[in-house]
């Protein structure tokens, strides 16, 4: 009932069609991981409002974490561990240097000011998707401080710094995940071992 209630808060139809075929999709997804009927599966919100699963049976310690944007859907499901995704559309015409300096940690800026032009959009989303996969992951969105994470400007991709309560950057592993052109993702996942 309350996720009717919150489909019902979308004013425009297409998103209202996103939110209910995704939870469909979503809901299947995580039956198959906790053994239940996927209209037995409900959920609940943290303080930061990252979901999470509540209800009958056991979750069987499964998590899970979904993101959302253009046409395309990303669900991160994982086991007793913290994890993040967040996918992105590029948007063509957005004020990306405003929100660099706002958002983004002082050698993330020295970066993004040595990029030429036609390499700012992709490094841009490229970089907002691996700092929101984390802050989605500890749970607490962009309330935390995107400029408190930072991540290698590197080949190899990951974390250079987190916030202290979050312990050591060895503990995450950082994902780019492989999306169509005009699409970035990552996805962060504390290490369990």
């Amino acid at each position: 009932e309350s996720e009717r209630a919150r489909s019902e808060q979308f004013r425009i139809e297409r998103v209202r069609q996103q939110y209910v075929i995704s939870r469909g999709i979503l809901k299947q997804l995580l039956a198959r991981y906790m053994d239940a009927r996927p209209e037995a599966i409900k959920f609940e919100r943290s303080e930061y409002g990252k979901p999470y699963v509540v209800g009958e049976g056991e979750t069987n310690g499964v998590v899970f974490n979904i993101s959302h944007s253009g046409n395309k859907l990303a669900v991160a499901i994982g086991f007793r561990q913290e994890l993040g995704v967040d996918i992105e559309q590029w948007k063509k015409s957005f004020p990306f240097s405003d929100l660099v300096k706002r958002s983004f940690a002082e050698e993330e800026i020295e970066f993004w000011d040595t990029l030429p032009e036609h390499a700012r959009q992709k490094a841009f989303y490229d970089l907002w998707t691996r700092k929101e996969s984390f802050v989605k992951a500890v749970g607490r969105g962009i309330s935390l401080g995107l400029d408190q994470c930072v991540t290698s400007n590197q080949q190899s991709v990951c974390f250079t710094r987190v916030p202290e309560i979050y312990g050591q950057t060895s503990e995450w592993k950082l994902i780019d995940l492989e999306m169509p052109e005009g699409y970035s993702g990552a996805l962060t996942v504390r290490n369990t071992r």
